[in-house]
């Protein structure tokens, strides 16, 4: 069938990550049968080689995620190895403090940590391909959802409540956002109206799609920010996610 992905228009590279800036990216995603390997979920980087920007992905090879770091020439993969391609709805948060990620501080307050369903998974050196990732020279294309271009190479399921924050989650707020997404603990649900000062630290979020439109192709940007994403063939989910 048609590929099915969404673009976020960042004109002003709000998106556009380089060594020293913190992040974290939080979002549900429930998969279909098939289609999961080295598929973006949300991802700067083409398929077309080069491949520059950040990434996390699928991988077949424990059913799970990854985050990629590319500047084109060097490469780095990092693996959380949880399982979450099995036709269920799963929490997926990572987060990244800006050095480079050294094996030794994996999970800690250090460089890079995934939680999947509110728990913490270590993750690991999956692939280094090259020296050190220095700058990215990202190309012209608008971040995506669900594809890493628009030939396809997409993640085949349903994503939901995809947040990309500034700052660095803590292990708190990343099982606050799973266990019930609007600054609130107890409910798995994905959130509504933003919580001032909340633990999700919502004056923190660059970008934030609900995706709770139901219709039409513009997916609205919750934080304020203005990085509207734009449904490419995808249908829309009928439901809220839960764990």
């Amino acid at each position: 069938g048609s590929h099915e992905y969404m673009t976020i228009s960042d004109s002003s590279g709000d998106l556009d990550f380089q060594i020293g800036d913190t992040m974290s990216v939080a979002f549900w995603v429930k998969t279909n049968n098939g289609g999961w390997g080295g598929k973006g979920i949300v991802t700067t980087r083409s398929y077309s080689n080069p491949q520059p920007g950040w990434a996390i992905e699928g991988r077949s090879l424990g059913d799970c995620t990854e985050f990629v770091w590319d500047s084109g020439d060097d490469r780095v993969t990092w693996q959380a190895l949880e399982a979450v391609d099995d036709q269920t709805w799963h929490h997926v948060v990572w987060t990244w403090d800006g050095t480079q990620p050294n094996e030794s501080d994996m999970g800690t307050s250090g460089s890079l940590c995934c939680y999947v369903d509110g728990v913490l998974v270590v993750p690991f050196l999956r692939e280094e391909v090259g020296d050190d990732v220095g700058v990215i020279d990202y190309a012209t294309a608008d971040p995506r959802l669900f594809a890493r271009d628009d030939t396809g190479y997409g993640i085949k399921g349903s994503l939901d409540d995809v947040r990309i924050y500034g700052v660095v989650l803590s292990a708190v707020e990343a099982a606050a956002i799973y266990n019930d997404g609007d600054g609130q603990f107890g409910t798995a649900g994905v959130g509504t109206e933003a919580a001032t000062g909340g633990i999700t630290q919502y004056d923190e979020l660059l970008g934030w799609w609900k995706m709770e439109e139901g219709t039409g192709d513009v997916v609205a940007d919750a934080s304020g920010n203005g990085l509207e994403g734009t449904r490419v063939n995808a249908d829309w989910y009928d439901g809220t996610p839960s764990s």
